[in-house]
């Protein structure tokens, strides 16, 4: 059985702990440990208060009790799981897989508006000529170069 106290004034009782009976018979000379779990309220301010914690225990003739912790204990607010290195890590996790998206549909549709908005002078070798893209709007300004020059040629 325990409480949790005022550090100033031990009679003003924040919080009781029941009386838990265990039921296990010890022998002379003998020890044990024993498991006394307690939930602090979530509403206590975090501050010093004075923990006490008591054993009730009874031979044949008698009964007794023993404080075996009886000291000043500090709650504190849980510190955040958020911190530089796990956002900084959920950060890199999203541009990995946000650039990974990107290449994936540069290089599945090269010819999509999608991909152009990356690579707006597209140059694409076909059959050994190559063809270069003037106009990102229109599909039909596409013209082969070795075309082009001969035109140039036998227009002289």
């Amino acid at each position: 059985m325990g409480s949790l106290n005022s550090p100033f004034d031990f009679r003003h009782h924040f919080q009781n702990y029941s009386y838990r009976p265990f039921g296990v018979l010890i022998k002379p000379g003998e020890e044990i440990s024993l498991k006394y779990g307690f939930q602090l309220h979530p509403e206590l301010e975090p501050i010093e208060y004075q923990l006490a914690i008591t054993v009730f225990y009874d031979s044949e003739q008698q009964s007794f009790s023993t404080t075996f912790f009886n000291q000043t204990v500090e709650l504190y607010f849980p510190s955040s799981e958020y911190d530089f290195e796990t956002i900084s890590s959920v950060l890199f996790s999203f541009v990995s897989v946000l650039l990974t998206i990107v290449v994936t549909i540069v290089a599945c549709f090269p010819d999509s508006k999608f991909s152009s908005m990356f690579f707006q002078a597209a140059t694409v070798k076909s059959t050994g000529a190559t063809i270069t893209r003037h106009d990102q709007d229109d599909e039909d300004t596409w013209v082969a170069v070795q075309n082009r020059k001969a035109k140039k040629l036998s227009a002289k």
